[in-house]
């Protein structure tokens, strides 16, 4: 009687387990999360975001600043101190911004400069001049001129040109810039991106005139250094 409960017994396990096999549920497909109901997803921080429905990708990182479109030359203004307070203002709202000094008349000397942000900036730079082989600079302490290196005043400005291009053949960015010739004037350049309104800007600075200019590149430069 007992051998016969165990046989029982054992048919009946068997028969348990092979229902169990038959029923089983199927293996998860291999990179498949499953997901309880509605709730959402958890992501790690690092992990990319799975592409959206229709091939698009999910967000992206945020777009780089608009590219400056164009350059305006605000001014005159009455003295280096009043233009500097415009370059002040303008700063937070646009691309690049310098104070520029001219003179209306023509011009009695050339000079070849190399800027710099600061005095600090300037003495590193007359370091390198000076390595280089160069001579006849000096750092600009004060001024529309604070931390300019100046190379050298001609009255000719061919003469100006030669010392330039070899300073520029030795890997400085200097420049020739007319000096004197009348009363200076001080005018701002900035270079801003689309959508600024370079007219309501310059009567809120109290700028005389505004003109569209070419000089962004060498705001570009100025900004880069």
């Amino acid at each position: 009687m007992l051998t016969r409960a165990l046989i029982v017994l054992l048919l009946v396990l068997n028969l348990g387990v092979a229902a169990w096999w038959i029923a089983r549920p199927e293996p998860p497909v291999p990179g498949f999360t499953p997901q309880i109901g509605n709730a959402a997803l958890l992501q790690l921080v690092d992990e990319p975001t799975a592409p959206a429905a229709g091939g698009e990708a999910g967000p992206g990182p945020a777009p780089e600043t608009a590219p400056a479109t164009a350059c305006y030359r605000l001014g005159p203004f009455a003295d280096a101190d009043s233009g500097a307070e415009a370059v002040a203002a303008l700063e937070p709202d646009v691309a690049g911004a310098r104070l520029r000094r001219e003179w209306p008349g023509p011009p009695e000397n050339w000079r070849v400069v190399l800027p710099a942000e600061s005095i600090e900036a300037g003495i590193e730079a007359a370091g390198r001049v000076a390595e280089a082989g160069f001579d006849d600079y000096y750092v600009m302490r004060e001024g529309v001129d604070e931390g300019v290196v100046a190379l050298g005043m001609y009255r000719d400005r061919a003469r100006a040109e030669a010392r330039a291009a070899d300073l520029r053949g030795a890997g400085f960015g200097v420049r020739v810039e007319p000096f004197g010739g009348g009363e200076a004037e001080y005018w701002v350049d900035a270079r801003v991106r689309a959508g600024f309104d370079a007219g309501a800007a310059g009567e809120r600075l109290g700028a005389a005139q505004v003109l569209e200019d070419g000089c962004a590149a060498e705001v570009d430069a100025d900004v880069a250094r």
